[in-house]
C-alpha cells in the first residue's frame, strides 16, 4: 500500500507501522481508473471483506497512483514489484498477507518458437521481471 502506507502487492492485518490493514483500506484511497483489470480485482476482494473503498482519486497508471499516494493523499494497493521499481521507501511498503494479494505472472511460448527481435526483447524483459520477483 502507499502513503500513508504503501501496501505493495499485499499488507498484513497488523503492519509494523501500527496502522492496521483494515484501517488503511477504510480511509481515503488512491486507485486506478475504474475498469482497469487490476483495480477491479482489488475492488472485488475488498468488497468481499465488506469494504467499499473511498477513492479520493482514480488515475490511469500505477506510477500516477504511487505519485499521489506518496504525498499522503491516501493509501494505495500496488504490486510490490511496482512499489520497489518506483523507489518506495521500505518503511512505506507493507506486504498484504491475504492469499488474494499474491500474484503470479506467466509467459507461455512454444519451445521451438523463434520470435522477431521485438518478441525476443519482450521475452527477455519478462524473464528479468521474473528474476526481480524472486530476489
Amino acid at each position: 500500500m502507499c502513503a500513508p502506507q504503501l501496501l505493495g502487492g499485499a499488507v498484513s492485518d497488523d503492519d509494523a507501522a501500527g496502522a492496521p490493514f483494515e484501517s488503511a483500506i477504510r480511509g481515503p484511497m488512491i486507485g486506478l481508473t475504474e475498469g482497469v483489470p487490476l483495480q477491479s480485482y482489488i475492488d472485488e476482494h475488498l468488497s468481499q471483506r465488506g469494504v467499499t473503498p473511498d477513492y479520493r482519486v482514480r488515475l490511469p497508471t500505477l506510477g500516477a497512483v504511487y505519485a499521489v499516494a506518496s504525498t499522503g493523499a491516501g493509501a494505495a494497493i500496488l504490486p510490490q514489484g511496482t512499489a520497489r521499481r518506483l523507489g518506495a521507501p521500505d518503511k512505506l511498503v507493507h506486504p498484504i498477507a491475504q492469499p488474494w494479494a499474491q500474484r503470479q505472472a506467466l509467459l507461455l511460448t512454444r519451445a521451438d518458437h523463434k520470435g522477431s527481435p521485438i518478441q525476443s526483447s519482450f521475452v527477455e524483459a519478462m524473464l528479468r521481471y521474473r528474476q526481480e520477483l524472486v530476489d
